[in-house]
């Protein structure tokens, strides 16, 4: 009963964590996730909205592209892989808030 109550009221806290931790899975696989390749640049794709369709390939870009062409979500998704240092510093932390939590 104690446990069940705990969680209710750390309803909040247990999302954050469960969101950090989604982040820390997507940046550390990011080969995996990202749909392009991030340095790839095609002056025929500068500025394309979020949504919209590459003229090459045919390829979806959600989050849309920069002024060299280049897909925002593959270069965010890489870009925060590189500061794995400051991610996996993360991990730690989480799992001592998650214990302290527990008992």
């Amino acid at each position: 009963m104690k446990k069940r109550s705990l969680l209710r009221a750390n309803a909040k806290g247990i999302a954050s964590i469960g969101s950090l931790t989604v982040i820390f899975v997507l940046t550390v696989f990011a080969p995996l996730f990202a749909p392009f390749d991030p340095y790839r640049q095609s002056l025929q794709d500068i500025l394309i909205p979020p949504g919209s369709t590459y003229s090459g390939d045919g390829g979806m870009s959600l989050l849309g592209t920069d002024q060299l062409g280049r897909d925002v979500l593959s270069r965010l998704l890489y870009g925060a892989g590189s500061r794995s240092g400051s991610v996996s510093s993360l991990l730690p932390s989480q799992v001592c808030w998650a214990v302290s939590l527990a008992s």
